[in-house]
């Protein structure tokens, strides 16, 4: 597969060595009148973000549910100024959760219903506070 496409008074060649389907191929890039020619890995196609919300709060006393958009929602405790856990994950109907981080300065758990991914992410912030990230994917 080529594509050719127009930057400026430049032009850059794309050619895609597609290998096996994934994007693990090598593409090779001329810009302009250059003469030298690089290679690049590609890796797997990352997926696209629709949509991300992060809201700041104080560090819990208490543990403390913070939602998780409509995937439902994760209680957060703070064990120390440094450390946080995941106490309990309620996944909304639809909705499979998934811990892959349950203790530390950031903790991560994974909402899926089919083929929406939607990551909870809730970190200490510099401030002593607690940062909250929703992605969906």
């Amino acid at each position: 597969m080529k594509r050719v496409f127009k930057i400026g008074t430049g032009t850059v060649v794309a050619a895609l060595d597609a290998g096996n389907g994934l994007g693990s191929g090598r593409t090779r890039r001329s810009v302009g009148n250059c003469s030298t020619t690089t290679f690049v890995e590609l890796g797997r196609p990352r997926p696209v973000v629709r949509s991300s919300s992060s809201k700041s709060y104080p560090l819990p006393r208490t543990a403390t549910w913070y939602r998780a958009g409509a995937a439902g929602s994760v209680k957060i405790a703070a064990v120390n100024s440094g450390t946080i856990s995941v106490v309990t994950v309620n996944a909304a109907q639809g909705y499979i959760a998934s811990v892959d981080s349950s203790y530390g300065s950031s903790v991560d758990v994974y909402f899926r219903h089919g083929t929406r991914t939607l990551k909870f992410e809730a970190e200490i912030s510099d401030s002593g506070g607690l940062a909250v990230l929703v992605t969906t994917r």
